[in-house]
């Protein structure tokens, strides 16, 4: 029996569908780790600074607090973009003040619409002010 062309129809329909889907998910794939802060260029110790992208959630630990939230990112060009975070939760647990302006400094730079760029294991966040926060891949 020989197949109709209306029988190709539902088979493009969904490779359509599936390629659509891989193209959307591509934006946050090159993200889509658990990251270590390493370095920022204010000279703060970002120790115990996380980034975990899973999709289109964010969590992780500035230093002091557990957040959790949203991401989107824009201007997507293979390993570079503008990440957009919102809808961003924490825990409120009081820390000493150089831990706490470490942790308010990485909220800020999330907040504040940072690019990114991916290279490798590494993961750079400028902000458009210039401060700027390399981590890795854990």
């Amino acid at each position: 029996m020989t197949p109709t062309r209306l029988s190709t129809v539902p088979a493009l329909i969904v490779v359509l569908v599936v390629a659509f889907g891989l193209a959307g998910c591509s934006t946050t794939q090159q993200l889509e780790s658990q990251w270590t802060a390493e370095g920022s260029s204010q000279g703060l110790p970002p120790r115990g600074v996380t980034l975990v992208v899973d999709g289109d959630r964010i969590s992780g630990s500035d230093g002091c607090n557990a957040y959790f939230g949203k991401l989107s990112v824009q201007d997507f060009s293979g390993t570079t973009g503008r990440l957009v975070v919102g809808d961003v939760t924490s825990t409120l647990i009081g820390c000493p003040a150089e831990v706490q302006q470490v942790a308010d400094w990485f909220m800020r730079l999330l907040h504040d619409r940072p690019t990114f760029v991916v290279d490798g294991n590494r993961l750079t966040l400028r902000a458009d002010d210039g401060r700027e926060l390399v981590l890795v891949r854990a």
